[in-house]
């Protein structure tokens, strides 16, 4: 194991840490389960938020969550999210309307073959990659658009109080289906912390390689970084980033004849770790007791050396995403 100085991140948040659950007091552990919109190919879907159900209260939302049925794996051949403004009361059918009343909608995840590592019963990041700034009087709409979705049931648990609309087969038509008070429940980040694993390893000489978290990325405390079934007493690559946005990510390797690898995020730090025997090496962080860091996230992964795998004689790992909190 090997200690990395306290993350140094220059950009800071005046977000309060908490996070508001639609409906309030829901779990992630009842509910009916719908597969809108990930179980199937391609859909889109907005869910309504009140602004009571978000306390009325100005904020910077970081993370979203939502209740997977299933564990394993769902991917999708692209997925957007965006968040807006709504002043109507209530979602149109018309899915532009609600995007722009008053609008404009802000784009908070958009990218392509998207794994989704989801855990049943529990609260999963989406994996936003941009913050949304809310304003703590106008009720919120959660867009979801997704194409070729494929995988692990993408059933979500739904309680029946917020209002969706939807259309599958989802080809740019400008209007959907109003689905009533049966939206899927969720969870809103704003600034408490948050982990979530997403993407896929590409395969070793021997074994694949796996990346995960062990800990909760609350500030102040130790998030590690861990990386297992990799090629043992090798060296290899811890890697930290802060932007996973297309066009450059995801970055297919193939380029560099690495046949199957992926690159999900920029790499700010590089941090040379060696693996033990079994092929697993751990990377402690200590996060900083700064509460103004709390909304900040940062994506990780690794990159192993193992000459035999392919040409390029390296493999890397699926990645992670940490939101800080307090």
């Amino acid at each position: 194991m090997r200690n990395l100085f306290p993350l140094a991140l220059v950009l800071a948040s005046s977000i309060s840490a908490q996070s508001f659950l639609v409906p309030p007091g829901t779990s992630p552990t009842v509910g009916t389960c719908n597969v809108f919109p990930f179980g199937t190919s391609d859909m889109r879907y907005q869910a309504l938020v009140r602004a009571t159900e978000l306390g009325n209260t100005p904020g910077v939302i970081s993370g979203f969550a939502l209740a997977p049925c299933s564990t394993g794996v769902r991917t999708m051949r692209a997925i957007t999210v965006r968040f807006a403004h709504l002043n109507l009361g209530a979602l149109s059918t018309t899915f532009d309307t609600n995007l722009n009343s008053p609008g404009p909608a802000q784009t908070v995840l958009d990218t392509v073959n998207h794994s989704w590592r989801m855990v049943a019963n529990t609260w999963n990041s989406v994996g936003l990659q941009d913050p949304f700034f809310y304003n703590g009087s106008d009720d919120l709409v959660v867009e979801i658009t997704v194409y070729g979705s494929s995988g692990v049931s993408g059933a979500m648990h739904r309680e029946a109080t917020n209002q969706r609309v939807y259309l599958g087969s989802y080809s740019g038509q400008p209007t959907g289906t109003n689905g009533g008070n049966t939206a899927f429940k969720m969870k809103l980040h704003f600034g408490d912390a948050n982990t979530q694993l997403f993407g896929a390893s590409c395969p070793g000489s021997v074994s694949t390689a796996s990346f995960s978290f062990n800990g909760t990325a609350q500030l102040g405390t130790q998030l590690d970084l861990v990386v297992t079934n990799g090629p043992p007493s090798m060296p290899a690559y811890v890697l930290l980033g802060f932007d996973a946005h297309m066009p450059l990510f995801p970055m297919d390797l193939a380029v560099v004849n690495a046949q199957g690898c992926v690159l999900y995020h920029d790499v700010t730090v590089a941090v040379g770790v060696f693996s033990d025997p079994a092929g697993g090496s751990v990377l402690s962080l200590a996060l900083p007791p700064i509460p103004s860091l709390a909304g900040l996230f940062f994506y990780s992964s690794a990159v192993l050396i193992d000459p035999a795998a392919n040409a390029a004689g390296f493999t890397t790992t699926n990645y992670g995403r940490a939101l800080l909190g307090n």
